[in-house]
């Protein structure tokens, strides 16, 4: 006999899936059930703020919002942490110029590259990557086994066989990244500390392994899950551009099915955006390779010739003052440079001139935003 789904993986496109996400958290909170919110991060402020705004002063009480890096540090804090020493970036990168040495004589290709500088930290990150996609040093040599000879096949023989020594290194005194994660996962799945939990994931733009382990160690003991990707379908004008994400999205189904942990997928209501015609428009096309034309009198996107930068700067710092003396809140602007170091400075200056209250988030993914989230 079949079992119901416990994780519903929900896709569709930015502005249809935070809806059926709060109509689901209210349905859970109706229940008595714990809601956990799980978003990426620098999102947990926004996150709490869109709750609000779409709940009410209650909205914060409904649900906890922890991105992954708080989920760890809570497992961590209640279930303990191993006894291995944690190897920062830094300290991979000397394990590795290490591992260097110590395979030196059993190297074709890395043998004169080892002591440039700078290739250790970047064989470290392939070793990094290496691990987390479950590929082991063993199962490398063993693809490469009847390969004709090349300059891959070395680089690949070399790779595998400075990680053996890594590894080796490693033992079971310290730990990478990787191995921290592992052990996160184990004391998550014996501490049971989201269990009976309606679990959801919102604002991810992709299941990295490291997320679909996340989900599907959590799916083992969550009573209800609720995955949300922004994607569309293959047949859809744009859907090339988003083949990563439905490739990425596979892979989480795959490994909810290796837990036998019962799924299923399903798109969201295509409705059309509550928008004007033009911006309805560049939402369905902006990644369409075929550019149809918008034949219809735009209203709300214009165009502006400017002669300078800093004519191009101090018009848009004309509509922001227009749009904020209409009442729109500082919030819900946002203004997006194709070249930043050419801009920065002008913009710092022109708008400060206008009066306009901004923050330049320089160190901040545009994705992290929350006007691009809404």
């Amino acid at each position: 006999m079949d079992r119901s789904p416990v994780v519903t993986i929900l896709a569709g496109r930015t502005r249809r899936l935070w809806q059926p996400l709060l109509q689901q958290l209210r349905i859970a909170h109706e229940l008595g059930q714990r809601c956990v919110l799980i978003v990426p991060e620098h999102y947990t402020l926004q996150a709490e703020r869109a709750l609000i705004s779409g709940l009410g002063t209650q909205g914060l009480l409904l649900a906890e919002v922890l991105s992954p890096s708080r989920l760890i540090q809570r497992v961590r804090d209640r279930a303990g942490t191993g006894q291995r020493v944690p190897v920062d970036e830094l300290g991979c990168s000397m394990t590795v110029m290490r591992a260097l040495e110590k395979s030196r004589a059993d190297l074709w290709f890395y043998y004169s590259a080892a002591s440039f500088p700078g290739f250790s930290p970047k064989l470290a990150r392939i070793i990094s990557a290496m691990k987390e996609s479950r590929l082991t040093p063993e199962a490398l040599l063993e693809h490469i086994a009847d390969w004709p000879e090349s300059a891959l096949q070395s680089k690949l023989h070399d790779t595998a066989r400075v990680f053996t020594a890594y590894q080796e290194l490693l033992s079971n005194q310290f730990a990478d990244e990787e191995d921290q994660a592992q052990d996160v996962f184990r004391r998550l799945q014996q501490s049971q500390l989201f269990a009976g939990a309606h679990i959801f994931v919102y604002g991810f733009d992709m299941f990295t392994q490291k997320l679909c382990d996340l989900i599907t160690q959590l799916s083992l003991q969550a009573s209800q899950m609720l995955v949300t990707i922004v994607s569309d379908a293959a047949q859809a004008p744009d859907g090339e551009a988003f083949e990563p994400v439905r490739d990425s999205t596979q892979h989480l189904m795959d490994a909810l099915a290796q837990h036998n942990t019962p799924y299923r997928f399903v798109w969201s209501d295509n409705e059309a955006i509550n928008a004007p015609a033009d911006i309805m428009h560049l939402e369905r096309h902006v990644l369409d390779p075929t550019r149809p034309r918008f034949e219809q009198p735009t209203h709300a996107v214009r165009l502006f010739a400017a002669p300078s930068p800093y004519a191009e700067v101090r018009n848009a710092a004309e509509y922001i003052a227009t749009a904020l003396r209409s009442g729109v809140p500082p919030s819900r602007i946002m203004v997006l440079c194709g070249n930043f170091e050419r801009y920065q400075g002008l913009l710092d200056a022109v708008l400060r001139d206008f009066g306009i209250p901004a923050y330049i988030a320089e160190k901040y993914p545009l994705t992290s935003h929350g006007l691009v989230r809404a």
